[in-house]
Parts: C-alpha cells; structure tokens; sequence
C-alpha cells in the first residue's frame, strides 16, 4: 500500500501488487466526502405523496429522508403506542435475521453449499436472470429492515423536528443527498448499528457454514446493549475473540463520543465526520497479505500509525514513512499508470483495446481487437480478447469506481459456451470489487448490461470541471459552421428587435474576427444598408468559435450580451412574442422559402416589418422618418 499526503490539498493511496494497480483511493480537499458523515438535521419539509422528508443537515441543498428510514423513535406519537410498535418491529426483524440465516446456513458443508452455489448459478444463467454480487461496502452490511406499516409520515413526522441523521448516498448532480436515521459505525471487523434491535448478525459474503456458526457464537457472548446490534465483516473471519471484541468496544467508546456530542449540538450541524482516506483504507482494504505501508508525508505517517495502534496494534511495524527525494509514485512507476486513467482509451497486452465513454444515463465500455492476433480462428481470437477484456473492464470499473448503469459492447461470438466463458471471466473478476453489483448475460447483440453501486465519487468527478468551450461533448464547431452561425444571429436579432437598431457589437476570438470580415463582407454590407444599422467587430481573447453580440438602439439603450452558449440563442422567432408569434413565424418561413440565398434581401415580409420596428431600414420612407424622430 502506497500512500502520497504530502500535499494538503490531496491524499491518494494506491494498492498494488508488482506492477499492476489493485486498488484506487483519492481525497481532495475541495470535494471532502460525506458519506457516513452524522449530522443532527432539522425537517423542513413533510411531502406526503413521496411518503419522504427533507431535512436541513448543513449543505446546500437538503436531504432526502424516506419515511422507510426512520426510526420509530422520532414518530411523534403516544409513548404506549411507540413501546408496542418497537416491540413489533423487534419482533419482525428477529424473524427476518432468522430467514436470512436459514437460508445461508441450508446445507451440512462447504461441499454442499459450493455445489448449491454452483447449482444456482447455473439455474440464474439458464433462465437469464441477473445474478448480484455480494457487497463489503461498510454501509452495505447494514440489514434488510422490516417493514411496519400503520402510520403514515405526515402523521407522525412533522416540520422542524430535529433528528439524527447519516448520509448513505452523497450528492450529485442536481440531486441531494440520501440520509437515514439508522446509524452504521463501521470498524475493522464489525459494523455497529447502535438504534438497530437484530443482533447476531454475519456478512452475507461470508459463506463458510461451520465460520459464520462460529462468529455468530462469539457476537451471542458480547455485552451488546438492549436496542443495538452489530454484523460482522468478511474482515472477520479467523479472527479470535479478543481481536473482535477490542474492535466493538472501540465502537462503543465512538457511539457513546457521538451521542455527548448530539447532545451539545445546534441543528443543523456535524455531530460525527467519517474516517479520512488513509483511515479507510487502513480499516476497510488492509490484511494480512500486505508486505508493507509506505507513507510519504510526516503528518499523514504519524495519523496512520496512531490509527493502526488502535486498531492492529501488531501490524504498526508494517507502517515505513517514505523519505527519498524522488517521489513515492514515481519511485514505484505508479505515477504513469495513474495518468493513464483519465484516458478514454485502455490498451490491452494482447494488443486489443477497449474504450470507456460516460454519458448522463449510462455508461458504455467498447471492445476492440485492434492488433490482436495469434489464435487460430476468427472466433478464438474474439473469445481470448473478450476474457481479457471482462477482467481489464473490472479492474477499471473498480479503479475509476465508475457507478450506475454498465453496457459493455463485446467482440462478436457465434459460439453460446464462448459468451458463457466470457461472463463466467467478468462474474469472477468483479467478486473482488467491494460495491454491490448486478449482472446481466450477453444479448444476441453482443451487449451486457451491469449496475454497479457507487461508493465514492468518480476520478473524473474529483479531478475534473467541465470544460467551457465545448460543455463536455469533446466537439466545437468549425470555424464555417460557426461564422455562419453569427451571421445567423445577428440577423436573427434584428429581424425580431422591437426598436430600430443602430448599432450591433460582435465579440469573438481574433481568427474568428477575420474569418467573419473576410469571408462575409458583402453580406455584413448589404445586411448594414438593409436595416440601417453598424456592424462593429472586437477581437478579443475567447476560445475558437465562440461569439457574443450586444445590440444598441435608436434611443441608446443597450441590449443584455447574447453569447453563442446561449441556449436562448437557437430559439425560433415564436419563442419571443406572445400569442400572435406563432403564425408571423410560419408566414416568416414562407417567405424565406419564396426568397433567395441572400434571405436579407429577399425574405423578409413587408407586412410584418409595418407591425414591428425591426423592418428594413429605407431613407426615403417618411414612415423611417417619423419614427427615428419619435
């Protein structure tokens, strides 16, 4: 494990085994992460048709709190009424925690359970179901709880109540964060759910029949206090009884910090802020199989090892702080292949590639053969790239953590036991990823679909901002398209003025400016004469293609800048008028039909230049006259 904090304003720790990148972790200091922070948060609003609240916890926006995620401690309801209610919700969720349990612990062995498992698997895969893939996200292991339904929320929750809250998903987008009211306090080995009433819990990834009987025995001889609850981590397994119980009293004394805290807090405010990414990943992705900790950076050393004192306090030896001159990334050749992650392009060994694209609705991973060769046939060679590829595709899912919708295009097969190999390979390759994700088979189109859950936010999320030329579509128009886009504005603009314009100012980069003189100018002219206005053109330093027009009338009066990003700016002549606007557009349009190239000449309707101030501008009219004196 490699860990750069030198810089304040970033902290990435690296996982890696030779030359190859395991695993991925980045904090920066201008996108701190929320996730499993505790706020004490007030209710603003109760919207009964979402059956949800929105509560103020400090943020910007407001948090998004379903009426599923809160506990029935806070219904506002007789205190007879809140004892039967609790009990029966303890009730309901010992009888869920014992279904679960049945149904992992069926079977006398691991013999049998692994042929169950496979016997599933290959039941899900015949009927083309998607199979999930369990998850050891610390706020995952959280239980299933059970659902009592007698109340409704705004029965029960009502505005400027103050609760206690966790955020379980972090804002994004126009979205505000996803909170609850049942508190997760992961550990090295377990997770404390100290207002959860199941107890005796084991991580659904933990298989082995004879190690879950053996955890749920040691978790039946902790002193857990009535109301709580606490699920053992994969973390866990093998681990004595000491190891997990000096871990849960490092809970408790955290619990009982946050609840003196609670209590000394003003809402909305911080009462409890998640571990750092150096803590993370210490408590999270740390085992035994780690040769070695090296940490560059006096303050992030001394933090790390604090921490592992506290929670292996055998492994502090393992912790080296890393002080060469040369950079600890570079030292190691990380640095080059962290870069590479923030290319759309991912180069395989075999000489085949595949191509990462993230869109608003979905994510979609190509395949490519590109030099890959070697295998006897068409079809083999598919197949081997394919393999390769579905364990690339994994790593860089995992490494970028891109989350939401997955469709990965494979490298066409004819063969069904060739598409079975190829998502056996991604299946096996994505039960190392800690989020929860789902699966689906290969179409007759050569698609797979996938979700993966989101555990941080994405390396192009931290590291990235939207660029402003071309608003993250990687196109800007050519420099003809985009001169005769200006063109079309300005003529646009006065056409649809409702004063007499005497003046237009264009602002655009230089070689925009002379692109525009030179290739327009018995347009610019013959538009000036037409509509008695001047055309002024200022070069400044703008990126390629990009223009701003602001327009002057008779009187002096300036017009608000209408630039080329302007979303308004493509609208049709309709869109600014009111009733009457939708037939002058359509009359607009046949005239520009019955015109010429030159629609400045020819296309525009006398009637509707009576009707408005924007007509084309004649000297000898004494109608022009009357109205420039007005």
């Amino acid at each position: 494990m490699l860990v750069d904090g030198l810089h304040a304003e970033e902290t990435r720790v690296v996982i890696a085994d030779d030359d190859n990148l395991i695993d991925f972790d980045i904090e920066s200091s201008s996108k701190k992460q929320t996730k499993g922070n505790l706020y004490l948060a007030k209710v603003t609003r109760v919207e009964p048709s979402l059956q949800a609240a929105f509560v103020e916890y400090g943020s910007e926006r407001q948090g998004f709190l379903p009426f599923s995620e809160i506990h029935p401690d806070y219904y506002q309801i007789p205190i007879a009424d809140k004892q039967q209610l609790l009990q029966e919700q303890e009730a309901e969720d010992k009888a869920l925690a014992e279904k679960e349990d049945k149904e992992i612990l069926e079977g006398d062995g691991d013999e049998s359970e692994a042929g169950q498992d496979a016997e599933s698997a290959a039941e899900a895969e015949a009927s083309g179901e998607v199979e999930d893939l369990g998850s050891d996200e610390p706020y995952e292991e959280a239980p299933r709880r059970a659902k009592v339904k007698r109340y409704k929320i705004q029965e029960v929750i009502k505005k400027n109540q103050i609760i206690l809250i966790q955020v379980i998903k972090e804002e994004r987008g126009n979205k505000g964060a996803s909170v609850t009211s049942y508190i997760s306090l992961p550990g090295r080995y377990c997770v404390l759910m100290p207002n959860s009433h199941r107890g005796g819990g084991v991580s659904r990834k933990i298989g082995d029949v004879k190690e879950r009987k053996r955890l749920k025995t040691v978790v039946e001889g902790l002193d857990i206090a009535k109301g709580m609850s606490i699920i053992m981590r994969t973390a866990g397994l093998e681990r004595t009884k000491a190891e997990i119980t000096r871990d849960y009293s490092y809970l408790i004394k955290l619990w009982n910090k946050i609840r003196k805290d609670t209590l000394s807090s003003v809402a909305p405010s911080l009462v409890h802020e998640e571990a750092s990414v150096v803590k993370r990943s210490l408590r999270d992705l740390y085992n035994n199989d780690f040769d070695e900790v090296i940490i560059a950076g006096e303050e992030t050393f001394n933090l790390a090892k604090d921490f592992m004192k506290l929670i292996m306090p055998s492994h502090v030896k393992k912790i080296t702080q890393y002080t060469d001159p040369t950079p600890l990334f570079n030292q190691y050749g990380v640095e080059g292949l962290l870069a590479g992650m923030f290319d759309t392009v991912v180069v395989m060994q075999s000489g085949g590639y595949i191509v990462i694209n993230s869109t608003e609705a979905l994510i979609s991973i190509d395949v490519n053969s590109g030099r890959a060769t070697g295998e006897r046939n068409v079809e083999d060679t598919a197949t081997s790239i394919n393999i390769e590829a579905a364990n690339e595709i994994a790593r860089q899912l995992r490494l970028r953590d891109l989350a939401g919708l997955v469709v990965i295009d494979f490298i066409d097969m004819i063969n069904h036991r060739h598409r079975r190999q190829v998502e056996r390979a991604l299946k096996d390759a994505l039960k190392q990823d800690r989020a929860k994700i789902q699966v689906g088979r290969i179409s007759a189109f050569g698609l797979l679909e996938m979700s993966r859950q989101r555990l941080r936010p994405s390396l192009t999320e931290i590291n990235m901002v939207e660029c402003p030329t071309c608003k993250t579509s990687g196109y800007i128009r050519s420099p003809d398209s985009a001169m005769v886009q200006l063109m079309r504005s300005i003529e646009n603009e006065i056409s649809l003025s409702d004063k007499k314009i005497v003046k237009v100012d264009v602002f655009t980069s230089k070689e925009m400016a002379l692109h525009f003189l030179n290739s327009k100018r018995k347009h610019i002219s013959a538009l000036e004469s037409q509509y008695g206005f001047e055309l002024k053109v200022i070069a400044e330093e703008m990126p390629p293609s990009v223009f701003k027009l602001q327009l002057e009338d008779s009187f002096g009066g300036r017009s608000k800048i209408i630039s080329s990003d302007d979303k308004e700016g493509a609208r049709l002549p309709n869109s600014r008028e009111g009733g009457n606007s939708r037939k002058r557009g359509r009359n607009n349009r046949k005239n520009f039909d019955k015109g010429s190239d030159k629609g400045f000449d020819k296309g525009f309707d006398k009637k509707r230049g009576n009707k408005r101030g924007n007509r084309p501008y004649n000297k000898d009219s004494n109608e022009n006259n009357e109205r420039d004196g007005e």
